[in-house]
């Protein structure tokens, strides 16, 4: 993935979707990095790019620190819950199944909230991880005190579907 030109939220929409996507398709990835298996120095000369990027894009150093670190757990705690999710599908009970069964277990008036939330997913799902990031997105841009629809109506034109990177990404030093 190549940041030159490309506004900072969609660079990092992008960079999240990858980190996203590689987990889930190597869920053993998540073990590797948990043990540190995956070196400092292959992460340095990531960050190194990131923090770069988003440098000469106005953020301080210390913003673009905490830019790069929000939206990439915000990946890895995504890609996290749809393993533990897919885990509990192929073991034959869905995190559906789980709330249901807390539910039933409960009494009518206990769990208010929790019973609620779980009406309303069955009804329109759970928030799509394109939302998720769109709205850290958002949030990044009132923190560096800029306009956050145009970085919404930027991520809106970006399909959540949109083609990812192939193995390593690195942005070319400048």
């Amino acid at each position: 993935m190549d940041g030159r030109g490309q506004h900072w939220a969609l660079w990092l929409y992008d960079w999240s979707r990858y980190n996203r996507d590689a987990f889930l398709a190597q869920p053993g990835l998540l073990t590797q990095f948990l043990e540190g298996v995956i070196t400092a120095e292959v992460i340095a000369e990531n960050v190194d790019a990131i923090l770069g990027l988003l440098v000469r894009q106005g953020f301080t150093i210390l913003e673009a620190n905490a830019a790069y670190e929000l939206v990439t757990w915000l990946a890895l705690g995504n890609a996290v819950s749809t393993i533990r999710e897919r885990k509990g599908v192929k073991a034959g009970r869905t995190l559906a199944d789980a709330h249901k069964a807390v539910i039933a277990h409960s009494e009518p008036n206990e769990l208010p909230y929790f019973r609620s939330l779980f009406t309303e997913i069955q009804g329109v799902g759970r928030e799509p991880f394109h939302a998720q990031i769109a709205t850290v997105l958002c949030g990044i841009a009132v923190q560096q005190d800029l306009d956050w629809k145009p970085i919404r109506s930027l991520l809106d034109d970006a399909p959540a579907d949109r083609p990812q990177a192939k193995g390593p990404t690195r942005l070319p030093r400048s």
